[in-house]
């Protein structure tokens, strides 16, 4: 039987606030915070701000999909930007 994730009635960009939250707390570079945001704000953009298994994994694909070629380093960057509610 496959497990379906289920998550309360918050909304992606309230868990992103979270993270945002939790990551400076941890004290992680301004700069670093400020990528974070940024990639988050662009993929929420763009979403359906749901926390909904199937409709989030559809939407990161297409985001990930979208990234324009370009060097390994560049394109991986958004990857350790986006957290995984």
């Amino acid at each position: 039987m496959r497990m379906k994730m289920v998550c309360d009635d918050r909304t992606l960009r309230e868990v992103a606030n979270e993270f945002l939250a939790l990551k400076k707390a941890q004290k992680v570079r301004e700069r670093t915070l400020s990528d974070y945001k940024k990639y988050i704000d662009k993929f929420l953009a763009q979403s359906q701000n749901t926390l909904d298994v199937d409709v989030l994994k559809i939407e990161i694909l297409e985001y990930f999909a979208d990234i324009p070629k370009t060097s390994p380093a560049r394109f991986n960057h958004p990857y350790f930007a986006m957290p995984l509610a």
